[in-house]
């Protein structure tokens, strides 16, 4: 409820008093929606049958983990702007607009920074 508040403080200028209600209303459903399908398919992750670290092969589990060091090198290595960006989208979920809006940047800004980072990323993939 807390989003939808906030959304409808962002919009006030183009939300008329007396569509306030509704605006309220389809926000917050929409928000619900967006939530549930968001559960739905960490729920379908969870129920597909993993193999227990336990049983991985040995070289698999160095592999992984060479892997792992590699990435977070390589988004260590990004431009602090552009990793910024990069984190505050793919590990704090937050969209562009919301991006822009904490760091008081443009989307087009946002847009830019997180096209150089998945460039630099793909770049680093294509080397594996």
């Amino acid at each position: 409820m807390q989003e939808a508040f906030l959304r409808l403080w962002q919009k006030r200028e183009q939300v008329a008093p007396s569509k306030a209600k509704s605006y309220l209303y389809t926000v917050a459903n929409n928000l619900f929606l967006d939530d549930l399908k968001h559960r739905q398919v960490v729920l379908k992750f969870f129920r597909r049958p993993h193999k227990s670290a336990e049983h991985e092969h040995p070289a698999y589990l160095l592999e992984s983990e060479e892997f792992k060091q590699m990435l977070e090198a390589a988004i260590a290595a990004l431009p602090e702007k552009s990793r910024l960006v990069f984190l505050m989208n793919r590990i704090d979920k937050l969209s562009y607009q919301e991006i822009a809006r904490r760091l008081d940047i443009s989307v087009k800004t946002v847009e830019k920074r997180m096209h150089k980072a998945l460039l630099s990323l793909r770049k680093l993939h294509k080397k594996i």
